[in-house]
């Protein structure tokens, strides 16, 4: 995946979350960042936030 197009960015981003969730991190019943949050502190469009969490949310 290409880290520089929204694709990579957004299968990054999945990846990044998926892996957290796995370790523990953030602690059970913590929100996540609201998308548009999310999408400022790292830099990316929030259709990009948004399509991960769908699509973690998709996986269960």
């Amino acid at each position: 995946m290409n880290p520089h197009t929204a694709d990579g960015r957004r299968a990054a981003l999945e990846r990044a979350l998926r892996d957290a969730v796995r370790g523990g991190r953030p602690a059970t019943w913590t929100r996540l960042p609201a998308t548009c949050r999310l999408a400022a502190e790292l830099w990316i469009g929030r259709g990009t936030a948004e399509s991960a969490y769908d699509q973690l949310i998709a996986e269960g």
